[in-house]
Order: C-alpha cells, then structure tokens, then sequence
C-alpha cells in the first residue's frame, strides 16, 4: 500500500509545472516521497474602511520608527560589547587593585571623550532600546557593567537618574518579549537587512560632524 502512494505522489510530481507548484529538490525515485521547495507567499492586511486604513498607517509608523531606533544604537551596543570583553582582557594585566583602579579610570575619560556627544544625540527611547541591546551583546545589564567596573555608588546613582527619564539600566533583555527588535537585529546580524549598511553608514558620517 505505501509503494503505491509513494508510486502516485512520484508521478504528480512529475505532471506538475515547476512555476506553479514548486520545484522538485532531488531526484524522486519510485520507494521516495517527492520533496517540493515552494516560493514564500506574502500576506498582506487589506484595509477596507478610512479608519483601518489610519489603523494600518499607524502601525506600519511604528514598526519603521522602531526598525530606525534600533539601527540608530545597535552600533554602540557591539561597541559596548567589544569595550567590555577589551576590559576583561586587559584587567587581568593590571595587577593589584590600584593598578585597575587607575586603569578603570583613565578607560573611562577615554569612552567619555568618545562617546558623549554620540550618546548626548540619542532620543529617550532610543536609549531604552540600547539598554535592552547591551544586555543582549554582553549578556549584563548596564547596572551590573557600572556596578562592577566603578562602584555599587556610581551605579545607583546613574540608575535613579535613568529612573527619572523612563528608564531603568537593571533592564535585562528577553528576546521573546522583545520579538519585534529581536528580528531586526537577527536580520542585521544575519545580512538580510540591505537598509541597515546604508542606515549605518549615514549615522557615522553624521555623529562624526562636530
């Protein structure tokens, strides 16, 4: 009985026009089931009143307003992780306490110098997503980062002041709860993204005018 399916379903595949059906992947023969890649379908909502199509409108604003966030810090995000592991690295060569102590704080005017008029740029949530992304390159939350480079005062001080904008540098990331900035950066990371490269190399240009 199953010679015979796989017989039936071995000669449809061959009767069926590759650019409706699919296209067969390998050879089929006469004991094997026929193994079909089909093109991606695309789904789009159609919009049939003037308040679905605002709807949609809106929607599809906030989903291009959040893709532009995340291409704006996941830059500093990967540079934040590379900073990080660079310390860990470096640390180890320090010595005693006050070495990395001095260390830790000639490092810390350096980024500042770097970074302050970058990050000074960055809107509010924009600066929440890039918690989220720190969490996610380094696997620590901001808070934590502070906390073990500098000092548990420092840290509290930089989270009450983050709490007074909205924020909280304890944030760590879940990419289940954060679906829709996990696709974007896996389509970043994945190369998929042709708009990130030009979206990325527009900001650099940008942040390097005085």
């Amino acid at each position: 009985m199953c010679a015979r399916v796989a017989i039936a379903l071995w000669a449809l595949a061959s009767l069926l026009p590759t650019g409706l059906a699919g296209q067969v992947v390998a050879p089929v023969l006469p004991d094997s089931v026929p193994n079909f890649r089909f093109e991606p379908v695309v789904i789009e909502t159609r919009a049939e009143t003037r308040g679905q199509q605002r709807a949609l409108a809106r929607e599809q604003e906030k989903v291009d307003r959040l893709r532009y966030n995340v291409y704006r810090v996941y830059p500093l995000a990967r540079e934040a992780a590379a900073v990080v592991d660079r310390i860990n690295r470096e640390m180890i060569a320090q010595g005693t306490r006050k070495d990395q102590k001095k260390y830790v704080e000639r490092l810390e005017k350096e980024l500042f110098q770097k970074y302050e008029r970058r990050l000074r740029k960055l809107s509010l949530n924009q600066g929440k997503i890039l918690i989220k992304l720190i969490d996610r390159e380094t696997g620590q939350s901001a808070y934590s980062l502070i906390k073990d480079l500098r000092s548990g005062t420092k840290a509290f001080m930089w989270q009450m002041l983050a709490r007074l904008f909205g924020s909280n540098l304890k944030w760590e990331y879940d990419p289940e709860q954060e679906y829709a900035i996990e696709q974007i950066v896996q389509g970043i990371e994945s190369g998929e993204d042709s708009l990130y490269p030009v979206y990325a190399a527009w900001f650099a240009q940008r942040d390097a005018t005085p």
